[in-house]
């Protein structure tokens, strides 16, 4: 997906190779995808953390719902967001990634968007609660969901840290947490 979108963006294959290599290597993302997926554990890790403290609400009533964050957190994170907001929001939330914080940025857009979808999500019920968390674009604007995000890696700038000296957060969030994206996404999920 993150490809794609890079592709689709640039029209020039040689640009969009080099702009995913800057998104894996200088960005720091690559660990999202190679064996047993560290940074993407860590990266949950840390967003689950930080949603509680933020938006505990809604971390309760999704978990009421049997919506847990693997669920629309992984996708989010592994697709760098491309699978849930249009190309327009998507550079603004490329530039503050690429500018602000790699993967320490990604965890703040993640509990940025849960905290401005809170009140919408404490309304609805389970179906819609996960037709939001597929598409929040539909309920959010992007400008907040970054002004926020940035607000958030000001405040807590070593949001990565407590989980880079963890040696396994997978006890935390087994590998069978990670595989609840499906409910969400589908089977076609590992082509991000």
């Amino acid at each position: 997906f993150i490809a794609g979108f890079l592709l689709n963006l640039t029209r020039d294959g040689a640009t969009a190779f080099q702009l995913m290599e800057r998104v894996m290597e200088d960005v720091g993302l690559l660990d999202f995808f190679t064996d047993g997926m560290p940074l993407l554990q860590d990266c949950l890790a840390a967003y689950d953390s930080m949603a509680l403290r933020k938006c505990p609400r809604a971390v309760e009533a999704l978990e009421e719902a049997d919506i847990i964050s693997a669920m629309y957190a992984v996708p989010w994170m592994a697709c760098c967001f491309t699978t849930v907001f249009s190309t327009a929001n998507l550079i603004d939330i490329f530039d503050v990634v690429f500018k602000d914080g790699g993967p320490a940025m990604v965890v703040a857009v993640c509990v940025s968007l849960l905290t401005c979808l809170e009140a919408r999500l404490l309304e609805a019920d389970s179906s819609d609660r996960i037709a939001m968390l597929r598409n929040p674009e539909d309920h959010v604007q992007c400008s907040q969901v970054v002004e926020h995000a940035q607000q958030i890696v000001a405040e807590v700038p070593d949001l990565l840290d407590p989980f880079d000296e963890e040696a396994d957060v997978a006890d935390e969030h087994d590998g069978e947490a990670f595989k609840a994206h499906e409910t969400l996404l589908g089977p076609n999920f590992s082509e991000c």
